[in-house]
């Protein structure tokens, strides 16, 4: 059942972390005024790190199978993003009529995820001596194992 529920997780995170939807919001924020402020990308970051990893706040930390997929999804996404696999070859550019490619990551958001993953690896640092069970414990290890890994790829 949890691997069902990751496939939702896994919907609703691609959306929310879709190029065209960090453009838009980009866009937003460029003209937004005092008047009208925008929802802007690091909002969205923010938001959603503190949605998805609620169980990091005061007290004893305890994760279970739902939350830690989606917890490892989040990083993994943005992993994604800050280091997108090379593709196997290069795909010719598509022109035909009434196709638009998608837009490219917005220059800004690389390092507003970098931020993120700075401000989430020291909630689990800060997190880790209240895990509360031996599988909480090693799901934040492994977690802060792979932003380490998303921050400094292997070369």
């Amino acid at each position: 059942f949890p691997d069902r529920v990751l496939k939702l997780q896994t919907f609703v995170l691609d959306g929310l972390l879709d190029d065209a939807r960090l453009n838009r919001l980009a866009d937003q924020a460029a003209t937004a005024t005092r008047a009208t402020p925008a929802y802007t990308i690091a909002d969205l970051l923010g938001d959603t790190r503190r949605a998805v990893f609620s169980e990091l706040r005061p007290g004893p930390v305890r994760v279970d199978a739902y939350r830690r997929n989606v917890q490892r999804l989040w990083v993994d996404e943005l992993n994604g993003k800050l280091n997108p696999a090379a593709p196997a070859r290069p795909t010719p550019a598509i022109r035909r009529p009434g196709f638009t490619p998608p837009p490219p990551l917005p220059g800004d958001a690389r390092a507003l995820m970098r931020a993120e993953f700075a401000s989430l690896d020291a909630a689990i640092r800060q997190a880790l001596p209240r895990a509360a069970d031996g599988e909480t414990r090693a799901h934040l290890q492994d977690l802060r194992y792979r932003i380490g890994r998303a921050l400094n790829p292997p070369r």
